[in-house]
């Protein structure tokens, strides 16, 4: 790869200082120590992601030589040995699985990048260390390597067998009702992924009142919810109620704050927030019942055999902003344990 001017990197809660060789996380603004050739090793990735946004796949001699090593070696275990010790470098801060090992072809680097200039790094870095919650720009940093877009027929495929790996049951909804929902209302459908790799879903559902009474009254399960019980895309008017009906993302706890700094944006493709009255939601874990109750919501019934919760929609978007800061402050709890030996893995994001 031929040489470039040296650049500022933000990726995922983290920003590279190419100029000086510093890597930083952002969460407590915290320079992590990293070895000479592991960042080396980070660098070339993040110019290789920079030159080619779509490209899947680097081999092992493009890793190896990029990694500023020339000489006669073997370049699988050499290249082997320089992502694994970047991996373990960036591991007690974030559980995002960045790389991926093919086997007999080398690794994909599954983030997005951002160049930056110097003045908004200087920028980023002093907020940080203000400990300012800062402004609308400072969300989509935490979280840069997720994209958050409308889901597609083939999208709500791989949700659903999704879903088999991760619920039981009645929880379990056949690919056939989803299409169902998708055909009849798609606004309510979306995907999480980390640079093009799937790792997520959301699915919300507009539920006309009556279908949503009897829901609320354990009188009908989500897998017999029909297409006529969601208000159509030309109905979007008359929408009053929303149901969460699944956030999956296992294994991926960034993708929550993400998620909730886009919660208005995703209703919007639903219809006006302001004509939304209340907001339906399942807890399948004790984090998202957690969540739940930190965005305003309280039970009001029992739906698929576990607790419903709803909340005001106007209360649940003007709390997800001091929600999503709280949840970064305790990720970055979180890790600081982590490096310290004392924290237990972080549970499959979902609710």
């Amino acid at each position: 790869m031929e040489n470039k001017k040296p650049r500022f990197f933000l990726f995922d809660s983290f920003l590279v200082d190419e100029v000086n060789r510093r890597l930083h996380w952002l969460p407590k603004c915290e320079k992590i120590t990293i070895a000479s050739q592991a960042f080396d090793t980070l660098i070339f990735f993040l110019n290789a992601r920079v030159a080619a946004p779509s490209r899947e796949l680097w081999s092992p001699v493009e890793i190896v030589e990029g990694s500023g090593i020339h000489e006669r070696t073997e370049f699988k275990i050499t290249c082997n040995r320089l992502v694994s010790r970047l991996v373990k470098t960036l591991a007690p801060y974030t559980t995002t699985p960045f790389f991926e090992n093919r086997p007999r072809s080398g690794y994909a680097f599954n983030v997005e990048v951002r160049v930056i200039s110097a003045r908004k790094a200087k920028s980023i870095l002093s907020l940080e260390e203000s400990g300012e919650s800062g402004d609308e720009e400072q969300l989509p940093m935490f979280g840069t390597s997720y994209e958050f877009v409308p889901a597609s027929r083939d999208d709500i495929l791989w949700a659903a067998a999704l879903a088999k790996r991760i619920y039981r049951g009645n929880d379990v909804i056949p690919a056939s009702v989803m299409l169902e929902w998708f055909d009849v209302n798609r606004n309510g459908f979306s995907v999480i992924k980390l640079g093009k790799k799937r790792i997520g879903n959301l699915d919300i559902l507009p539920l006309k009142r009556l279908t949503l009474k009897r829901f609320e009254a354990g009188k009908l399960l989500e897998k017999d919810i029909v297409g006529d019980s969601l208000y159509t895309v030309d109905e979007s008017n008359k929408i009053e109620d929303l149901y969460i009906e699944s956030f999956v993302c296992p294994k991926n706890p960034m993708a929550v704050p993400v998620v909730l700094s886009q919660f208005e944006s995703i209703v919007k493709r639903l219809c006006a927030p302001n004509q939304v009255k209340r907001v339906f939601a399942i807890s399948a874990s004790p984090g998202g019942t957690n969540m739940l109750g930190k965005l305003g919501f309280k039970l009001t019934g029992r739906a698929q055999g576990h607790d419903l919760y709803s909340a005001r929609c106007r209360d649940v978007l003007a709390k997800t902003e001091s929600v999503v800061n709280d949840f970064l402050r305790a990720f970055g709890k979180r890790a600081e344990r982590r490096r310290a030996g004392r924290a237990k893995p972080d549970k499959p994001g979902g609710l």
